[in-house]
């Protein structure tokens, strides 16, 4: 399902086999389970809340076991996204955790 320039106020959105194209999420809760491929393209998300769930939540979990065990292995996971030099420097310097903690 395509859904583009929609708005969402405190709903519980489920990514799962969707695309969302410029839309805004605002006080939402973030559904994503892992079970079905999902596109986020030119969204905005204002103190939304983002929940794993399901494969999503163990993958994540093997994933952060990983990453605390061994630096390489994070070095190499942040690597294989594939982010920009200047988008993990923007990154780093923001406070984009706590802005997702909302």
């Amino acid at each position: 399902m395509r859904v583009r320039q929609q708005v969402f106020m405190h709903d519980r959105v489920l990514l799962d086999g969707s695309e969302f194209d410029q839309c805004t999420f605002v006080k939402c809760v973030i559904v994503y389970r892992g079970e079905q491929e999902t596109a986020l393209r030119d969204n905005r998300f204002e103190d939304c809340e983002f929940r794993l769930e399901g494969s999503a939540r163990l993958t994540m979990g093997f994933l952060k076991g990983m990453a605390d065990s061994s630096d390489g292995f994070l070095l190499t996971f942040l690597k294989s996204l594939a982010l920009t030099p200047s988008r993990l420097e923007r990154l780093a310097a923001s406070d984009a955790p706590a802005a997702m903690a909302h």
